[in-house]
């Protein structure tokens, strides 16, 4: 993403020079086609130069941020951090949703085998775009997310803690990836950790 600078408006007031000078031809009667043809390229020049300008009511490098976020957590490393993607985030950041609320949201997705491929077309639905289309889908997605690790074992020690979420990552990634085999012995040994511990709790 790129910062407005005066190079950026010159190279913009020349391309408004071109409009003008299309406009002018349409009314002189030039052929209509060849007008509009050419003001479409002339578009496509403009949206490719227009600058990002970064103001203090912004939320587009957190957007992006949050991008980020989504393709490691659906296992998408390779998908491209779009205008479109870029725009849904900040649209649910605009209307004030919290960072955390869209990162559960992407978890939420990220955790429903259905959303991640395991359906009977064998398809994924797990764009940021579904995940962020509009509010009601954000908190659909949120308040399906499993509950963050602090809220159920915030009673247990930091270093379980860390373990549970280090078992909880491998399970996402072998689920978001399609290891099976993975998953299922992630989540046992999550199972284990958890009951050994719930054990001690209880005994002590």
């Amino acid at each position: 993403m790129t910062i407005s600078h005066s190079s950026g408006w010159a190279t913009r007031a020349k391309l408004g020079k071109r409009f003008a000078t299309l406009l002018a031809d349409l009314l002189a009667g030039a052929d209509r086609t060849n007008v509009v043809r050419r003001l479409r390229r002339l578009a496509d020049e403009l949206e490719a130069d227009a600058p990002v300008v970064i103001r203090g009511g912004d939320n587009i490098a957190l957007a992006s941020d949050l991008v980020a976020y989504w393709k490691k957590a659906v296992g998408k490393p390779k998908a491209r951090t779009t205008a479109g993607r870029v725009q849904k985030v900040r649209a649910r950041l605009d209307e004030g949703y919290s960072a955390e609320d869209i990162r559960r949201a992407i978890d939420g997705c990220a955790t429903t085998p259905f959303n991640m491929g395991e359906n009977d077309s064998a398809k994924e639905y797990n764009d940021i775009t579904l995940i962020c289309r509009n509010g009601e889908k954000l908190e659909a997605f949120r308040d399906a997310a499993p509950a963050p690790v602090s809220d159920r074992y915030s009673a247990m020690p930091e270093d379980v803690i860390m373990r549970i979420r280090e078992f909880e990552r491998e399970a996402n990634e072998a689920l978001s990836e399609g290891r099976t085999d993975d998953y299922n012995a992630a989540n046992t040994a999550l199972g284990e950790l958890i009951g050994a511990h719930s054990v001690e709790q209880t005994g002590s």
